[in-house]
């Protein structure tokens, strides 16, 4: 595997996570 692809790869999921995480916190914040 790629250096680029492999780095490429790991931000998306910490993309992802933040992503899950603030629709988390806004919708506990919501109710």
């Amino acid at each position: 595997m790629e250096f680029s692809s492999m780095v490429t790869s790991y931000v998306g999921l910490l993309i992802l996570a933040s992503i899950i995480v603030y629709k988390k916190e806004r919708g506990r914040l919501t109710l």
